[in-house]
């Protein structure tokens, strides 16, 4: 579960898990400063921290050895029937064959991917 509490600078506020915390803030577009991460970051955050984890335990298991994961991530939401959620999966240090063998393995099995696939349902948190 996550609190957010508002900050006296406009738009402003700050993420809590409970455990740690991060400073959150509208993009300029939206009325913010933009100096840290806005909403739409965190949707962004979530799928890459995801697609990230899952591509090290595939390494791992299979005791492919790379130098680097990087995983990109862009949300576009500007259509008003559909939001494209695009990411890009870099593993350095292996062949391009080997890269696409787990990033398409990872795609189909990151649980944040098929957590967001499903029927969305906003209400009220119960006390």
């Amino acid at each position: 579960m996550v609190t957010c509490v508002d900050r006296k600078e406009k738009y402003r506020s700050v993420l809590s898990n409970g455990n740690v915390s991060i400073e959150c803030d509208n993009p300029k577009a939206y009325g913010g400063a933009g100096h840290e991460f806005g909403p739409h970051d965190f949707i962004e955050a979530g799928y890459a921290a995801c697609l990230n984890a899952g591509t090290r335990k595939i390494c791992e298991r299979e005791n492919i050895s790379y130098e680097e994961i990087k995983i990109t991530v862009a949300l576009d939401y500007h259509d008003d029937e559909k939001m494209y959620i695009r990411h890009k999966i870099e593993i350095k240090g292996v062949s391009k064959e080997v890269e696409a063998d787990i990033a398409a393995r990872e795609f189909q099995n990151c649980l944040v991917k098929k957590n967001l696939s499903k029927e969305l349902i906003f209400e009220p948190l119960e006390d």
